[in-house]
């Protein structure tokens, strides 16, 4: 078994900016903050496949994506995710769009048959996972002020990651790169 998904990879001058909100917070306890090399948009989560099935997913990625225009995504805010009243994410959120839920759904299309678990379909929000939050945290006191206004190019790739868990937590290793139609 092998756990992937899709993501779309965060350019180094996004990712420098955000990981600032987590270098302003070291001090606080009870969060793992996502290493920067980790910063990710999920655009598909597949969970764990077969790994034997590893070349025809691949396939079926290139084949659905192939067809994709650039997507355009905007940033929204930094925000806490999960319980409203005990929130266990922090993330950079983008703005819902019809083209990304859309590429999100097409890709689904394409490689459902190699799903182990059927995903509850609900409109996704593009964001960044940036930090998870563990019980005891005072999340109330993080400073996650974030003035700066963040442009995002045009996404004209995305890329098959591969999940490895380890004792220092998550490991992403890209597997592919798939160009969307120009």
């Amino acid at each position: 078994m092998i756990r992937i998904f899709v993501a779309i990879p965060i350019p180094e001058e996004i990712s420098s900016e955000l990981f600032q909100i987590s270098m302003r917070n070291k001090e606080f306890k009870n969060i793992r903050w996502t290493p920067q090399e980790n910063y990710h948009i999920t655009l598909f989560f597949l969970g764990e496949v077969n790994e034997n099935n590893l070349e025809k997913i691949r396939e079926k990625i290139k084949g659905a994506v192939q067809i994709f225009s650039p997507l355009e995504i905007q940033f929204d805010k930094i925000t806490f995710a999960g319980h409203q009243k005990k929130p266990s994410m922090v993330w950079a959120q983008f703005k819902k769009t019809d083209a990304f839920q859309s590429s999100s759904e097409k890709i689904y299309e394409a490689v459902k048959e190699f799903l182990l678990v059927v995903p509850a379909f609900k409109k996704s929000i593009p964001h960044i996972t940036l930090a998870r939050l563990k019980r005891g945290v005072e999340f109330s006191k993080l400073n996650l002020n974030f003035e700066d206004e963040i442009f995002v190019p045009p996404i004209i790739n995305c890329e098959l990651w591969h999940t490895t868990q380890t004792q220092n937590g998550v490991l992403y290793k890209s597997l592919e790169k798939f160009d969307f139609a120009k």
